[in-house]
């Protein structure tokens, strides 16, 4: 959704609140500058010196001088004022130089999505301390909390923190004419799969911001926790430590000892709150001569360097083991493997958008593995020897047997595990070859592991394919002319490329040798796929316990040339009936499913006139098919699909 204006933002707002557009984030609008509002000197020292996208930076930059810069740092209500209201002279003397102007930022609540009070200013004409000699070259306000940097976003920021952890962007997305995305923060907090980075200062965050990194700023290296009455987190991060969550520390690089060392401890002292959270942390690091902060290095050398740093960040147990090591004697070092624990995390990252366990099968899963923009199963063997080549990749060996590899298999199925397989519905995107069909807009949109199919079509989507002659007449003869039954033939082709299970019937299709149930069946293969059907009988389905399983991510089972009804049909109705079954393969743990597909079987006389039970007259969709054409008549049809 989009809104135009601010203005209108309070109608849609209430329908919001009408449940109009269900699900929705409600939050209010924000300010938004124009270039011409901006000093250009402010918004170049976003922009070009710290390489942050200037749509961002728009978002977030305010020039203020005057009145307007004291009163946004000045708010407290602990501040002394006079009678009529203004501060002090004591106060007015201390910022006067804030009035000469500088650029403001200020964030957003997480939670509420409202502008927050606090900020931070940079005075073009900073204040000299007298007590240590040194310009202040930023302002935050005085007499109140410490608060922390939740920048806005523009959608297409969103976009990219979204395809970076193969995450699905909302349906229900509000934008407002402003370009201000509203619920971003709201939405990072809801997938705790995606980590967080905390960096120093606002402009550190905007840069990370703009290639695809969510990134939480606060003003200072020890601000990201609060010391009394005993240390702790910083509300507004803690906020974020749901359990899972990864943390990576991004904070500048120094040249000089002391610096070195207290940042040192303030990570310590805040990755052991992260940790007794739940949470996991790293460390990013790098030659001080890309440039100092993180901004300093996209502005020198471009984004590819940044997801370097970001992609190499050191686990936070093995940051702390190097810090000790540098105290030990060099002969008391020895070589030591690698945890599993930081193996795994670390393979974790660079698969993240192509391996992922799913916990409904029990099954690995790794994208594009057979067919572009799809999930495939995979062995656990086949998983262990991916992890070999790793560390062989690596450099590592000398771990002896295979319980090593075992071990970081088990943890890494806790690092990329899916609770709930939730794959895009067919009836609104198609996969095929070289992309996926949005019905809705008849767009071919990219292929993204976010869309979480296990199945494609067999063949590239071609807009120019529109002639079904072939296909049009064969259907106009085995319904001897009648529409209502091309209709429902058509219908059916239909329910099989969208998946419409719910629908909880299947086609049963009657006639004599030769009438065209074979070759209506062959159609509907070809339509979907020889990969993404599965053909079995009644006996084998019903008795079979193994069977099931082999009906498990086909999207049409078929039953052809039926010519019994065997006993206990309760399987075979439950194949339709969006009912669970329970898969099982000879020496693997059983799983349970719900067949997302439509069933056809084909017989040369009616079958099932002894079960008059509702389960089986609801669910059946009878077609007669007796009209046997001339050997001269017979089309092949599939090389009209």
């Amino acid at each position: 959704m989009i809104i135009k204006s601010v203005d209108s933002y309070t109608t849609v707002a209430n329908q919001l609140v009408d449940n109009t557009v269900p699900n929705a984030v409600i939050l209010p609008p924000s300010y938004h500058q124009s270039p011409q509002t901006i000093n250009p000197q402010h918004l170049n020292e976003w922009t070009e010196g710290s390489g942050i996208d200037p749509e961002l930076a728009l978002l977030n930059l305010q020039s203020l001088s005057g009145d307007d810069a004291i009163e946004a740092i000045l708010y407290s209500p602990k501040i002394t004022r006079r009678a009529d209201g203004r501060v002090t002279d004591h106060y007015l003397n201390r910022y006067q130089h804030l009035t000469q102007g500088g650029w403001y930022c200020a964030g957003l609540n997480p939670l509420t999505g409202e502008n927050s009070p606090w900020g931070c200013f940079k005075p073009d004409h900073p204040y000299t301390d007298p007590k240590k000699n040194k310009l202040v070259k930023y302002e935050h306000p005085p007499q109140v909390s410490t608060g922390t940097f939740f920048l806005r976003v523009t959608e297409a920021v969103w976009r990219k923190v979204a395809t970076r952890y193969n995450l699905l962007m909302p349906d229900n997305l509000i934008v407002l004419e402003t370009e201000h995305a509203l619920g971003f923060w709201a939405w990072v907090l809801e997938n705790p799969t995606i980590p967080v980075a905390i960096v120093e200062g606002a402009k550190k965050a905007a840069a990370l911001l703009s290639f695809g990194y969510a990134a939480i700023a606060i003003p200072g290296i020890r601000n990201a926790y609060r010391a009394k009455p005993t240390r702790h987190l910083h509300p507004d991060l803690k906020l974020f430590c749901q359990p899972g969550r990864h943390f990576i520390f991004v904070y500048d690089q120094d040249a000089k000892s002391q610096t070195i060392a207290d940042v040192k401890d303030a990570i310590v002292k805040t990755a052991e709150l992260i940790l007794q959270e739940g949470c996991s942390a790293s460390v990013a690091t790098w030659d001080l001569l890309l440039g100092k902060g993180i901004d300093d290095v996209l502005a020198n050398h471009g984004p590819e360097q940044v997801n370097k740093i970001m992609n190499t960040a050191i686990p936070y147990k093995q940051w702390l083991q190097g810090l000790e090591r540098q105290f030990k004697p060099q002969s008391t070092q020895k070589k030591r493997i690698t945890p599993a624990d930081l193996i795994a995390r670390d393979i974790a990252e660079e698969y993240r958008s192509s391996l992922a366990f799913n916990n409904q099968s029990g099954l690995w899963m790794r994208y594009e593995a057979d067919s572009p923009g799809v999930w495939s199963s995979e062995s656990p063997e086949f998983i262990e020897s991916l992890i070999y080549q790793v560390l062989t990749s690596k450099n590592i060996e000398g771990y002896g047997g295979n319980t090593y590899i075992a071990n970081i298999v088990k943890i890494l199925r806790h690092q990329l595990l899916i609770r709930k397989w939730k794959e895009r519905s067919p009836s609104e995107l198609i996969p095929f070859q070289n992309g996926v069909l949005e019905l809705a807009t008849g767009k071919l949109l990219p292929h993204n592991p976010g869309y979480r199919f296990t199945w494609s079509m067999p063949r590239e989507h071609n807009i120019l394919a529109k002639d079904w002659s072939l296909i049009d007449q064969f259907f106009n003869t085995v319904s001897k002319g009648n529409p209502q039954v091309k209709k429902l033939l058509l219908c059916f082709c239909n329910a099989v490329l969208k998946g419409r299970s719910d629908l909880q019937k299947f086609l049963h299709l009657i006639g004599p040798g030769g009438s065209g149930k074979g070759t209506f069946t062959r159609l509907l293969t070809d339509l979907i796929g020889q990969s993404n059907t599965h053909t079995s009988n009644l006996e084998e389905w019903c008795g079979n316990r193994f069977e099931a399983a082999n009906a498990y991510q086909k999207r049409l089972v078929i039953f052809p040339d039926e010519d019994k009804k065997v006993g206990n049909l309760g399987r075979f109705k439950s194949l339709m009936g969006q009912d669970l079954l329970r898969a099982e393969e000879k020496g693997r743990k059983a799983f349970q499913y719900q067949f997302g597909g439509m069933v056809i079987l084909s017989s040369n006389f009616p079958i099932f006139q002894g079960d008059n039970s509702s389960g089986m007259t609801r669910r059946t969709i009878l077609v007669s098919f007796n009209h046997v054409p001339a050997p001269s008549d017979r089309r092949d049809l599939n090389r009209a699909c």
